[in-house]
């Protein structure tokens, strides 16, 4: 006997409930991280569309390069202007 292939509401079942035990893990701290994580992916797929990264054709690699960038530029200017607020070096 073959197995029937799993179709793709179970593979999103399935992956509900193991995201809902490993959530069952986490601190407070660590709920509200992913959380944002979670903001961050709603956000996307009103630019990009939901991520499905077999059919993604965006290089992964130089987007996680640039948004890097980004984020040190925007923390370098964050703690500049904390810095000029408190008149401190």
């Amino acid at each position: 006997m073959t197995a029937r292939p799993i179709t793709e509401l179970e593979q999103l079942a399935d992956a509900r409930l193991r995201f809902a035990g490993l959530v069952e893990l986490l601190g407070p701290d660590e709920l509200a991280a992913l959380e944002l994580c979670a903001h961050g992916l709603v956000r996307g797929r009103d630019v990009y569309g939901e991520l499905v990264v077999n059919t993604d054709t965006r290089d992964m690699r130089d987007e996680a390069i640039a948004e890097l960038r980004d984020a040190m530029i925007y923390s370098a200017a964050g703690l500049l202007r904390l810095q000029r607020t408190r008149g401190t070096p």
